[in-house]
C-alpha cells in the first residue's frame, strides 16, 4: 500500500499486477466460495468495480487504476 497507494494518488497506474489479473483472481474466488456455499459481499462488489474497471479499457493497468475509476465516479479528478 505505501508504493501503490502514493502511485495511485498521483494518478500514476502504470502496471505493476494488471486490473484484468485482478479481476480473473477475484472471478476465481467468487467461484470457490459459490462451490463452498460460502458468501463473499466484499469480493462481490470488488469484482464489480473491476468488471467495470476491464470493460473501460483499463484492464492492462496496475490493479490500483481503480481508485482512477471510483474518482470518476465521485465526480473528482484526484
Amino acid at each position: 500500500m505505501e508504493l501503490r497507494g502514493q502511485r495511485a494518488a498521483r494518478g500514476d497506474f502504470e502496471p505493476g499486477f494488471r486490473a484484468r489479473l485482478h479481476q480473473k483472481d477475484l472471478r476465481i474466488a467468487l467461484e470457490t466460495g459459490g462451490a463452498l456455499d460460502v458468501p463473499l459481499p466484499g469480493a462481490e462488489l470488488t469484482a464489480q468495480l473491476y468488471d467495470d474497471l476491464v470493460r473501460s479499457g483499463r484492464g492492462d493497468l496496475d490493479s490500483s487504476a481503480v481508485v482512477d475509476l471510483l474518482r470518476e465516479r465521485a465526480g473528482t479528478d484526484g
